[in-house]
């Protein structure tokens, strides 16, 4: 496809993405006032594996082509672009406030996932064995998060009970909320697949390298719904629902999207990663975890900062690269 062709289908897949973001928290916000729970709650389940599933697809397809590369790079990119990248940009307007849940469990677990993954990367390959344990730790996340479903105390139920209430309550009700989470996140996927299938063409028309489209074109690509997401968050004055939705979608990506790639095709692990994206994923996520621990925010002026820690580390490794 000419150049045109695939700036025509970026500028398509960027438009279904943001419609997507839209109706996806729209209905979850109206969900969680229907069934009583925490709107972080389904942020984190629903949101955050939502906005995962390009990721699960572009990490499946290239670990069954046996390109190891791309199916790694894609999710540890993905897990820093949607730490710089997403909390970044969105951090300009919002501090991100932090629900006590997200400090003192989601990010300890996703700090253990990466840390974990790294270890087991030391002998330079993901095996079998290693990714169903990933399996299995990412089934006992979610079991214990469905034990803090629930509002922990008076103020939390009244901030559940200000959320816009449904129309209605009966089975036609569910069903509408239901089918409107399932077109957000048909919007997501069809404008997810466009934009990386017109992304991955533009960088081969630039002559990119398979790492680095890898890392920076498809992790960029598959982490715009956690953008699209996070930004509707926002606009509907959510903000702990945009916080959730990107830790949730990093410790699905750390845990179940590599376990089931690993299960596949045990995954190779490069020196590069291993000295370079590794370390710096480990850094960035505890610079998130301390700021979150300490301001029980994300200050603006870190917001900047992890923007550009992005740009940088995107310019550094791409000289590595060429």
């Amino acid at each position: 496809m000419s150049l045109t062709t695939n700036f025509l289908l970026l500028a398509v897949g960027l438009t279904a993405l943001i419609l997507g973001g839209h109706f996806l928290v729209r209905f979850t916000i109206q969900l969680s006032r229907l069934w009583g729970v925490k709107p972080l709650f389904l942020s984190v389940v629903i949101l955050g594996m939502g906005t995962s599933a390009p990721e699960w697809f572009v990490t499946s397809v290239a670990s069954f082509q046996e390109s190891s590369g791309m199916a790694l790079g894609n999710v540890i990119g993905s897990n820093i672009a949607n730490i710089l990248l997403i909390l970044g940009l969105s951090g300009l307007f919002c501090r991100h406030p932090a629900d006590r849940q997200v400090i003192r469990f989601d990010l300890p677990v996703f700090l253990l996932a990466i840390v974990i993954l790294w270890f087991c990367s030391l002998n330079g390959i993901l095996t079998r064995l290693e990714s169903g344990f990933f399996l299995i730790l990412f089934t006992a996340y979610i079991a214990l998060l469905f034990k803090q479903r629930k509002p922990e105390n008076t103020s939390e139920s009244q901030d559940l009970k200000s959320l816009p209430t449904p129309l209605q309550k009966g089975k036609k009700s569910y069903l509408f909320y239901l089918g409107g989470l399932a077109l957000g996140f048909c919007g997501l996927f069809v404008g997810s697949i466009l934009t990386i299938d017109s992304a991955a063409e533009l960088g081969k028309i630039f002559g990119l390298s398979e790492k680095f489209i890898g890392l920076f074109v498809l992790s960029v690509g598959t982490s715009l719904p956690e953008l699209a997401v996070s930004f509707q968050a926002i606009f509907k004055k959510q903000e702990e629902m945009a916080l959730g939705n990107i830790v949730g979608s990093n410790i699905f990506n750390s845990l179940f999207i590599l376990g089931s790639a690993g299960l596949i095709r045990p995954v190779v692990v490069s020196s590069g990663f291993l000295q370079t994206d590794y370390p710096f994923l480990i850094a960035v996520s505890l610079l998130l975890f301390v700021s979150l621990l300490l301001f029980k925010s994300l200050p603006k002026i870190l917001a900047g900062s992890f923007l550009i820690l992005y740009f940088s580390y995107l310019f550094l490794s791409a000289r590595l690269f060429f």
